[in-house]
């Protein structure tokens, strides 16, 4: 009855209701895609080798924080081939023993190294082909859907398939390739209702949600196994924790200015990120949706594209993506975002595409640089112009005690900085990042 409400408090009745999320092994994870062969290409983008030297060069530089790295293309002749079959390995990438030899080694290095699989397409080439698994339109066809990568797919009936050959294929997954703890599942959450008009076994998008969908997510969980996947999508929240991506703003058909009640119902709920394969990170979008940077690499990236992902859009994300939104304002064409704590907020200037982020009363980013605290015991400085860069020492720091080193991919090489009260400032060299430890114990 009050007249003061407004859609945060609808919102936030929402977000009251919503379920905790049920995994937090992505709250602290630098993840991205390693597209490593596709049978277009003339050579593979990544072999497995080349792989872990990807994962080592991002483990030096980013002062070994935690990697949740997925191969994509693994499988066959590369990307979107053999399927619904996961039984080769692609040679031209090194092969089942390579494939072992990469995930094993990329233990000690804090890295997960997975794979991304797809339940949903099925390729006649395939020696697992089944047509009477595959779905069928309303005409009674099958259900042919396109060329990804060469050869048309066609889509599974998942609920047959999971009353059939699916659960000796999850559990063939997990133990051929000693899944650790995760696997990337991509279309699986995309399409969360569709329906199969296959007159001998006829599923609603409600049955291929219940039979097939979700219980390709608990035969995973048998065996110890968490699904992310592709769209974060509602069906799925509550029983998946992190999704590739939530999808970007459109126009709002009925007009107004956008709001930021993704992150404000579901930030507890759910992990997602932002599909990008370029590296491309529109920063002002992605502070106001709260989204991480999942993209999907191929082998000649650039090392200054991986650094941006993980310290412009992840360390700021690292610290804000499990707090809670409070309050929003629009002044013009700025905005407000409040979060719980004592002075934490993101602003953001829309015409001047410029963003600053606050964390308990200490500015920790702004327009492609970040000086914010990382873990514990120590803050990631980057930025991508040379100049100086300041940070304010977290309580409890003793200024006296302080190091700063820089992160080369071979080594670490001491820093100089300027100290001014809690005020530490660093003469920064574009895309090199440089780490502030507590005390020198941590180097």
């Amino acid at each position: 009855g009050s007249a003061g409400l407004t859609w945060l408090d609808g919102a936030k009745l929402v977000r009251a209701r919503m379920p905790a999320i049920p995994n937090h092994f992505y709250d602290d994870k630098f993840i991205y895609g390693i597209r490593t062969d596709e049978p277009t290409y003339p050579k593979p983008s990544a072999t497995f080798e080349r792989c872990g030297e990807m994962i080592r060069e991002i483990h030096a530089l980013t002062d070994g924080s935690p990697q949740l790295v997925h191969l994509w293309g693994w499988q066959f002749r590369g990307k979107d081939t053999g399927y619904p079959a996961v039984n080769v390995v692609d040679e031209r990438i090194g092969g089942y023993d390579g494939m072992m030899r990469l995930k094993d080694s990329m233990k000690s290095l804090n890295a997960t190294v997975s794979l991304s699989d797809n339940y949903d397409d099925a390729y006649r080439s395939s020696p697992a082909w089944d047509e009477n698994m595959i779905a069928r339109k309303p005409d009674g066809d099958l259900w042919k859907s396109r060329v990804w990568t060469g050869e048309a797919s066609y889509i599974q009936g998942l609920a047959k398939y999971m009353e059939g050959p699916g659960v000796e294929r999850v559990r063939y997954t997990c133990e051929q390739y000693k899944l650790p703890g995760t696997i990337h599942v991509d279309v699986l959450s995309y399409f969360a209702i569709r329906n199969d008009w296959d007159p001998k076994h006829p599923a609603s998008g409600i049955r291929n949600l219940y039979a097939g969908r979700y219980r390709i997510l608990e035969e995973f969980a048998k065996h110890g196994v968490d699904v992310t996947s592709e769209g974060l999508r509602y069906p799925y929240i509550g029983k998946m924790s992190m999704c590739w991506y939530a999808g970007g703003p459109a126009p709002c058909p009925f007009g107004g200015k956008p709001v930021p009640m993704l992150p404000l119902i579901y930030r507890k709920s759910a992990v997602w990120g932002r599909a990008g394969n370029r590296g491309d990170l529109p920063l002002t979008l992605m502070m106001f949706y709260g989204e991480a940077q999942h993209s999907i690499f191929n082998g000649d990236a650039s090392i200054g594209a991986m650094l941006d992902s993980f310290y412009l859009a992840m360390v700021p994300w690292f610290r804000l993506h499990s707090i809670t939104i409070e309050d929003f304002d629009r002044t013009g064409e700025r905005t407000t975002t409040t979060l719980e704590g004592p002075e934490t907020h993101v602003d953001i200037d829309w015409e001047k595409k410029t963003y600053s982020v606050t964390l308990e009363g200490a500015e920790v980013a702004r327009n492609n640089a970040t000086f914010c605290p990382l873990r514990k015991d120590r803050i990631a400085m980057y930025s991508i112009v040379d100049g100086p860069l300041e940070a304010t020492l977290p309580a409890g720091w003793n200024p006296d005690e302080i190091t700063a080193v820089s992160l080369l991919s071979d080594k670490k090489a001491p820093a100089k900085f300027h100290l001014d009260g809690r005020k530490v400032a660093v003469q920064m060299q574009a895309r090199r990042p440089v780490m502030i430890y507590r005390n020198k114990s941590i180097t």
